[in-house]
């Protein structure tokens, strides 16, 4: 029995790995579609900030006086007006649906934007090794090559709606430090290796989409929390989607002030001031200390997952102030200021993903319909700020109002949240009490009255099991080889009692261990002595 004890401890840790094994896909998809994006997106800028240094950071937007200003500044402004003004229709068109579209439609969105991406880079490429013919035509192929791959970007966040929080989290993570560094490492294989890269991997997503849409049931597995949490059940999920809107709308309202006060802070960071950052080592260093952050923060949260959401937020404030109050204190600061505001880019990055991914599963509407609103949230408020010109003092006295204000706004929301989720915990509780006194009454019918001819210890032996089963959902048969293991009789003669073969009685007993979490024929008559009769 001790080697059946030992294979019940390795089972879930091998389950584990095989449901985890199924993101490997996803993540891959959404890394490589983040890397063809900052690859195919028009950041033509002068100055002594290249452009791919705009790839690895997303807030720092060069400030635009004037709509238009120059030639260079207008390839910004055209495609970030393009984008929004897309964003923005489809928003309105899936708000006036009822329902969601169609897995057909879905698929044929994903395929056309791959296909879109793939043209685009084959244009550019082209176009790079020819010397640049057509510049318009160039840019017009990076612009469409840029908006395609937004929708794939969409694609695998709703791939990824169903996971649990935990998965959640180690997707986004992975994805997000895969796409950072490929992006730290193509810059120095010249332009025509990206868009090579670019076109290369746009392929691959064709066939990451065909594995991830054969291996859907695999990716569901992680649906409800692997740890098999005593309140993760379908009613607590159904009870969340009947009642998102203080979820949505507080992260909406948050992520939309938060994005005011980057647009603020950007303005005290003049490209040259960040130009220094992008050097081989202090790039490192940057994506080193990231990591180690974001790993001792998911870390931090990893057996606290409903809290997940809550202390993300917590640090986006407290980094965001950090930043606003060195800035304040002196100017000699400047290399450390950059570095948390590198940190605080990929947090907010991070963020975004999780907090689309948790819209999409806890919301009524389509998927696609919260990762636009999201992203216009964020995007709108930075673009605009370009326009506004600010003086220093002004901004950080804004930015500092705006804080105090946010971190207001997360105290509230912090504290609807925790209301909601004991609501939540209460109805799960409630109805998983309720299956449990249906599933013990359908036991109870299906083996019938005891027989008068039993024994008095065998009777009791078998309601015993009865309760057991229903308590812990086992099946018939498992409540069958139960009754009998407890009253001690061996595999031998329980294979021949049921007329079964001996591999599968230790079966259903490994079945009873894992699901009791229970380790031995004691372990199972101690808690029938303790928990099963009254």
């Amino acid at each position: 029995m001790k080697t059946s004890s030992a294979e019940t401890k390795e089972a879930p840790s091998r389950a584990v790995a095989r449901s985890y094994l199924a993101l490997v896909p996803c993540i891959l998809g959404l890394a490589f579609a983040r890397v063809s994006f900052s690859v195919l997106t028009p950041f033509n800028f002068s100055g002594t900030l290249q452009p791919q240094a705009h790839r690895l950071i997303d807030i720092t937007i060069p400030t635009t006086l004037v709509f238009g200003g120059d030639a260079q500044t207008i390839v910004y402004d055209v495609f970030h007006v393009l984008r929004l003004g897309l964003f923005a229709l489809c928003l309105i068109y899936l708000a006036f649906r009822s329902d969601h579209l169609q897995k057909r439609v879905v698929k044929r969105i994903a395929y056309a934007c791959t296909a879109l991406s793939l043209a685009a880079s084959a244009a550019l490429l082209v176009s790079t090794l020819l010397g640049h013919p057509s510049e318009t035509l160039a840019l017009a192929a990076s612009m469409v090559g840029a908006l395609a791959i937004t929708g794939l970007l969409f694609f695998w966040l709703r791939c990824a709606r169903h996971l649990n929080i935990r998965a959640t989290m180690a997707y986004v993570f992975l994805a997000y430090f895969l796409s950072k560094g490929l992006l730290y490492v193509l810059p120095s294989l010249g332009a025509a290796a990206e868009y090579a890269a670019s076109f290369a991997l746009a392929g691959v997503q064709l066939y990451l989409i065909a594995i991830v849409r054969t291996g859907r049931s695999s990716l569901n597995r992680l649906a409800t929390d692997v740890a098999q949490e005593p309140v993760d059940h379908a009613g607590d999920r159904a009870d969340e989607k009947k009642s998102p809107n203080w979820y949505v709308i507080g992260n909406t309202a948050t992520l939309l002030l938060f994005s005011v006060i980057l647009s603020l802070l950007r303005l005290n960071f003049e490209n040259e001031s960040l130009s220094s950052l992008f050097s081989p080592t202090n790039m490192a260093l940057g994506v080193l200390f990231s990591f180690v952050f974001m790993t001792c923060l998911f870390g931090s949260i990893w057996k606290a997952p409903f809290a997940a959401t809550t202390v993300c937020w917590l640090m986006v404030f407290v980094l965001a102030s950090t930043i606003m109050f060195l800035n304040l204190a002196t100017t000699g600061l400047g290399a450390h200021i950059d570095l948390l505001t590198m940190v605080l880019d990929d947090f907010n990055r991070i963020l975004r993903w999780f907090i689309i991914i948790r819209f999409m599963h806890l919301g009524k509407r389509d998927p696609y319909f919260y990762a636009l609103l999201i992203n216009i949230a964020y995007l709108l408020p930075l673009w605009l700020a370009s326009f506004v010109p600010v003086f220093a003092m002004e901004t950080d006295i804004v930015a500092g109002v705006l804080l105090v204000g946010g971190v207001a706004l997360f105290a509230v929301q912090s504290i609807q949240s925790t209301i909601q989720a004991r609501r939540d915990l209460a109805f799960a509780q409630r109805q998983h009490d309720d299956e449990l006194r249906l599933f013990e009454k359908r036991m109870l019918q299906s083996v019938g009255p005891d027989d008068p001819s039993e024994g008095g210890a065998e009777a009791s032996m078998r309601r015993d099991a009865i309760v057991m089963g229903a308590q812990f959902m086992l099946s018939k048969r498992e409540v069958e080889v139960l009754t009998l293991y407890a009253l001690g009789h061996t595999q031998a003669h329980i294979s021949e009692e049921l007329s079964v073969a001996s591999t599968t009685v230790r079966t259903h007993i490994r079945n009873i261990y894992q699901k009791t979490d229970l380790h031995s024929r004691q372990d199972i008559l101690n808690y029938m002595a303790e928990y099963v009769r009254k």
